[in-house]
């Protein structure tokens, strides 16, 4: 996304829009997620944002979730259900 990086009130609008959608909500921390989420950090490339990139993928990861995202860092992880937004 680096190219069509939004500038920040842009962003923010795109987050409030998404916040508005009622098909969105937010999720609390699920049981389990740190359980999920350490054995993602075995892959070679875990710097940078891989921490937190696993971290996300660990609630995609748990029961009843999947993660819909805009960035391809999350495909060391094959068993992530995912959905990968384009513009």
């Amino acid at each position: 996304m680096e190219p069509d990086l939004p500038a920040p009130q842009e962003a923010i609008g795109v987050y409030k829009n998404i916040r508005a959608d009622d098909g969105v909500r937010y999720a609390h921390e699920p049981a389990g997620a740190e359980d999920l989420w350490l054995p993602l950090m075995t892959v070679p490339s875990a710097k940078g944002s891989v921490w937190s990139d696993a971290w996300l993928a660990a609630f995609g990861l748990s029961p009843r979730s999947k993660l819909a995202y805009f960035v391809a860092g999350m495909r060391p992880w094959a068993t992530l259900e995912r959905e990968v937004l384009g513009r």
